[in-house]
This record gives structure tokens, C-alpha cells and sequence, in this order.
């Protein structure tokens, strides 16, 4: 029986969730870390490497899972990334030390590139041509409606169970989608593993518009971790605002990139090029960000300045996702693009909050990240331009 022809809404709706379901373990971070440095005594160095260890691991290590993905298939890699991060928050929950906390996040981590490589190769495959562009676009908000879910829920989940009933909370419900995965596709006709192409589909990923996508990523992820990494200190420097005031406010701006990666999609199914919706991504979201740093506005319009960088450079994520096939050679080719681009995305993940901190430590003022976010863009648009993708198939 192939399910991919008669519930092909079924089918994307479960590959969708099978990533937010993985990003649950990114966003759990966030609320539970004060309980975690505190149970752990955790010094700041150390707590940095447990928020950055998913963007470390996507940064050395996207292509390489990529690879494994088309060398051992989809299905296969999609039960091992979500049994991956099942295991390693159960192993998180019973952790007593630092060095087995990090352990066990490195496991999620794995897990988490592996399902977010696996699952956009999925979605086009079982998906109407009609619906795939949008249905990718909604694919591509699949890590800010985790983050925004998981800063809503774990706080009640913590204040009755502490930081570890969330960890084995999201174990059994990773563990739980593994299960639903492995029986609903298992009668999925997928594209099948094919060692013998992989070199060769990267020789051809690295030149051309691939290479191009890739940068133009690496460009936005620094924007947008940046930003949202240094958003609600900012407002607290800048304002004297309480740490639960700003915070709320960034999260509620930070959805807004939701918004931004559903709209791509549309347009990407309307007919509009890549190439376009990145350059309006980038200079939309880009102004917004500069505008906002820029100390020329009060707050209630840095908010609304803040939402719109959100959304504005949510489409280049959707419009990526939504794009896939124009890009690659084969379908199979999928999970190694994706994984260049997962591994882009770590790089700017890692350089953005680093330099954007620098060089306004160095300045002294705010300003300089306003600087430091349009060669960003400038940058990533220098990129976008250099696209040729049409989105016609």
C-alpha cells in the first residue's frame, strides 16, 4: 500500500511535527537553564556551551550528517534522530554532573540535525505539487514555534516538577513520535539510500546557486541569533527594564518569524523567485534590525521594529525550505543541501552573538550593532543576487 498517494496530508502533518517535536529540545533550554545552573553550579562558560552545543554541532557537522542521511536513507534517519534525542534527554534527566549533562545534549543535538536534514526530503516527497511550496514554508517555522511553545509551557512544567520533568517529559514524547514515525512510514514508498551518488551530488551542491544559498544563510542566522540573543539586554540597558518584561516581549517578537517563513511559502507557490524573496527578506529585515539599534525610536516602536525583523527574515528560511527542489540535482540530493545548510546556519549561529557582542563591547554603544547587522545583510544580499533559481521544477 503506498500512503504517500492517499494521505498525503497525514503524512506531511507527521513529518512536520516530527521536527517541532525535535526542536522542543532546543527550546526547553531557555526557562529551565536558571534551575539548571543552579542544580548543577554551573559557571557561565559552561552554561554557554549547553545553549550553543545544537549550533556547534550543526556548525562542524551538518554535511557529514547529511551525508549519513543519503547514504542510509531517510526512514532509517529520521528513527535514528528521534530515538537520538529520546535517549539523550532521559540521559539529561538522570545527569548529575556537568560532563554528562553535556553528553547528553550532544546526543540531542545529533538527533535534532538529523531529524531537521531528514524531514524537508520527506515533506517534498510525499507532498502535491500544489501544496509543497506552502507546505514547506510551514516546515521552515518549525524551530521559532518550538522555542516560543517551550518558553509558554516549561514554566509550569518546571514549577511542579522541576527542570528534569521537562527533559523526561520530552523524552517519552520523542520516543512516542519515534514509534508513530516508524509505523506510519514504514509503508511510505521513499526515496531509497544511494551511496554511489553522494560524492558526486556534492561536487555538483558546491558550485552554483547551492554554494550561494548557503551564504546567504550563514548571513541570516547571525542576524536573527544575534538579535534575539541580545535583544532583551539591550532593552534592559538601554530602558532599565525588568529581565521579565524584556524577555516577554522578545519572545512575542521572536514569533513573529512564524509568520515570515509561512508567507514564503506562499509566494514561493505563487511564483515568485528565490532570489527575490531573499533579497526582500534581507533588506526588509535587515532596515528593521538597524532601525531598532539605532536609538532613534521608544520602545513600543523597537517592539514593533523587532517584530518586523522577525518576520521579515522568517522568509528566507521558508522561502529556502520551500525551494529545495529547484535547487538540487535529484530529490536525493535533499539532505546533503539541507545539511549545508544546517551547517551554515551553526556557523552564523556561533559568529553572530559573538561578533555582534565584540564590537559593541569594544564601541561602548549600542549603535554599533545597528553596523555590525547591515554588513550582515549587505552581505547576504550580496549572495541572494548572485541566485539564478527560478522555482520552476
Amino acid at each position: 500500500m503506498n500512503l504517500s498517494i492517499s494521505a498525503p496530508g497525514r503524512l506531511v502533518t507527521i513529518a512536520i511535527l516530527a521536527g517541532l517535536v525535535s526542536a522542543f529540545h532546543m527550546g526547553k533550554i531557555p526557562g529551565a537553564l536558571p534551575h539548571m545552573g543552579k542544580f548543577f553550579h554551573l559557571s557561565l562558560s559552561q552554561a554557554g556551551l549547553i545553549v550553543s552545543s545544537f549550533s556547534l554541532l550543526a556548525a562542524g557537522f551538518g554535511l557529514g550528517l547529511g551525508i549519513i542521511t543519503a547514504r542510509i536513507g531517510m526512514y532509517f534517519a529520521g528513527i535514528l534522530g528521534l530515538t537520538l534525542v529520546a535517549i539523550g534527554s532521559a540521559l539529561g534527566a538522570t545527569s548529575l554532573s556537568f560532563s554528562l549533562l553535556l553528553g547528553s545534549r550532544l546526543l540531542e543535538g545529533l538527533g535534532f540535525v538529523l531529524v531537521a536534514i531528514t524531514m524537508p526530503g520527506i515533506i517534498n516527497h510525499v507532498c502535491p505539487a500544489d501544496y509543497r511550496a506552502i507546505a514547506m514554508g510551514i516546515w521552515g517555522a518549525f524551530i521559532p514555534a518550538a522555542m516560543s511553545l517551550m518558553l509558554l509551557i516549561s514554566p509550569s512544567v518546571i514549577s511542579h516538577y522541576h527542570w528534569q520533568g521537562v527533559w523526561w517529559l520530552l523524552a517519552g514524547f520523542s520516543l512516542a513520535w519515534a514509534v508513530l514515525f516508524t509505523i506510519t512510514f514504514g509503508a511510505v514508498n521513499l526515496p531509497a539510500a544511494n551511496a554511489s551518488r553522494t560524492w558526486k551530488d556534492i561536487r555538483q551542491l558546491c558550485a552554483g546557486d547551492p554554494i550561494w544559498l548557503v551564504g546567504a544563510f550563514i548571513c541570516y542566522s547571525a542576524m536573527f541569533a544575534s538579535v534575539t540573543a541580545f535583544l532583551p539586554t539591550y532593552w534592559i540597558d538601554s530602558y532599565d527594564m525588568t529581565l521579565g518584561h524584556a524577555s516577554r516581549m522578545a519572545s512575542i517578537a521572536v514569533a513573529g518569524n512564524i509568520g515570515g517563513n509561512i508567507l514564503a511559502g506562499i509566494l514561493v507557490q505563487r511564483g515568485f523567485t528565490l532570489r527575490q524573496i531573499l533579497i526582500t527578506a534581507l533588506v526588509m529585515g535587515g532596515t528593521c534590525a538597524v532601525v531598532l539599534f539605532s536609538g532613534k525610536l521608544i520602545v513600543s516602536s523597537q517592539f514593533y521594529a523587532a517584530v518586523g525583523f522577525a518576520f521579515f527574515s522568517g522568509m528566507l528560511p521558508g522561502a529556502v525550505f520551500a525551494s529545495l527542489s529547484s535547487v538540487v540535482p535529484m530529490q536525493t540530493s535533499i539532505p546533503l543541501l539541507v545539511g549545508m545548510v544546517f551547517q551554515g546556519a551553526g556557523i552564523g549561529q556561533v559568529l553572530g552573538p559573538i561578533g555582534l557582542s565584540a564590537l559593541v563591547d569594544y564601541a561602548g554603544d549600542w549603535i554599533y550593532a545597528s553596523i555590525f547587522i547591515a554588513v550582515l545583510a549587505l552581505l547576504g544580499i550580496f549572495c541572494g543576487r548572485q541566485l539564478h533559481t527560478t522555482n520552476r521544477e
